[in-house]
């Protein structure tokens, strides 16, 4: 068979694989209603692995993205973010972390950072990213992890992670951005490591692993832990591994949307994650961690004493 009709067929497959198929949150996936009151984090699901953290006076980005193109527009455009409305999702920030550089953890970050002024936590490759949109460089913290730094009120450690493999393969979607990269296509956004943050502040603790692959023994114990389903998935010996070395008091799962469709059709499953064995592995054992599902922008109130979701 011909290379290009073979091209055709893939592509065909890929837009069909994650073309836009609605999924409504079952109540029994949700965070119940907040009853906790006193210190406590207030977090918002924005989408893919993005989140909104607040503890009264610091207000953190994570991996915050609304640009989402299509998988045509992935192989076949390139991306360009629209400012107006990402004033209206992110309208405040003090610093924004960065897991990697891929499109669907960093393409928004340089843009939120110029209205806001706020500081762009990443790798090499989000820097330069950051440098090539216009970000001023004392906005921009390169890290490699290690690192412990103090972001307003809250003191994050920074530790490296490890990207699952994309198509089989390792070295897929990696390298360093140019510092003066021009408009890119969603698969020029290459990444040189993930990145792991551990958030403490007053309020709470929070451990944001949108990954897979479990890197975390080296930071500290948090409250809540945020743990990427995409990519590898979620083994039993994972789930072993986070509640020893993390201690949660409960797991949210993130990476499920598919974030190949535009986020305002609502909420439609990534088809490449296996929930079923997720929820199954999250449900096992004598003494299950609480686990929840968030809906796009729901808000959660995060305390030592109890979890719930904000009306």
């Amino acid at each position: 068979m011909a290379l290009p009709v073979v091209l055709c067929i893939v592509v065909a497959v890929a837009c069909w694989l994650f073309s836009f198929e609605p999924f409504e949150l079952p109540e029994r996936y949700r965070a119940p209603v907040a009853t906790s009151t006193g210190a406590a984090l207030r977090l918002r699901y924005t989408g893919v692995t993005g989140y909104e953290v607040q503890d009264g006076e610091t207000t953190i980005l994570l991996d915050p993205v609304h640009t989402r193109p299509t998988m045509w527009s992935f192989l076949t455009e390139r991306v360009h973010p629209d400012e107006g409305v990402l004033a209206k999702v992110f309208p405040q920030a003090d610093f924004i972390l960065v897991n990697h550089a891929h499109h669907d953890h960093g393409v928004d970050a340089p843009l939120i950072a110029k209205r806001t002024g706020a500081v762009v936590v990443g790798s090499p490759s989000v820097a330069n990213f950051a440098r090539s949109r216009g970000v001023p460089e004392e906005q921009i913290r390169q890290v490699q992890g290690g690192e412990v730094l103090q972001l307003g009120s809250f003191m994050v450690r920074v530790a490296r992670g490890e990207h699952s493999a994309l198509l089989g393969m390792r070295n897929f979607m990696t390298g360093t951005i140019s510092p003066d990269a021009g408009a890119l296509f969603a698969w020029q956004y290459v990444q040189d490591g993930t990145l792991l943050f551990h958030l403490e502040s007053a309020a709470g603790t929070l451990l944001f692993h949108p990954a897979a692959s479990y890197a975390a023994q080296d930071l500290p114990p948090a409250q809540t832990i945020i743990f990427g389903l995409a990519g590898d998935g979620l083994s039993p010996q994972t789930l072993t591994k986070i509640r020893s070395h993390t201690q949660p008091l409960r797991i949210l799962p993130t990476h499920y949307d598919n974030f190949f469709q535009p986020r305002e059709l609502g909420m439609s499953w990534l088809p490449t994650v296996d929930f079923d064995s997720a929820r199954q592995i999250l449900d096992g054992g004598h003494n299950p961690l609480p686990w929840w599902l968030l809906a796009y922008d729901e808000v959660l109130h995060l305390s030592e004493t109890g979890a719930g979701r904000i009306h």
